[in-house]
């Protein structure tokens, strides 16, 4: 089942990338695909950009949605925002 397409993406939700390797050192390098890119941006460092043939290929990366909405109650930003794991064979890479 596709629950993101690359080249249709989804109003209020995000493909987001992740290095295992960074989880011990990092958890804060995420990577926001950006359709007009046609890759993933760093977004602390907008200069970043990895293909999405490359961060595909990548064993170490993980990818998730990033969902808005899930708790607009809640206290902080990072409060209302929900990363479901996806697997490769869940995207539509174009």
């Amino acid at each position: 089942m596709i629950r993101y397409d690359l080249t249709a993406p989804l109003q209020g939700t995000e493909l987001v990338a992740m290095y295992r390797k960074d989880f011990d050192v990092d958890v804060g390098r995420l990577y926001t695909f950006i359709p007009e890119l046609n890759g993933f941006q760093l977004h602390y460092d907008h200069d970043v950009v990895v293909p999405a043939t490359e961060m595909r290929a990548d064993d170490d990366a993980r990818f998730y949605l990033q969902v808005h909405g899930q708790n607009p109650t809640g206290r902080g930003c990072m409060a209302d925002i929900d990363f479901q794991l996806v697997q490769r064979d869940e995207i539509n890479w174009g």
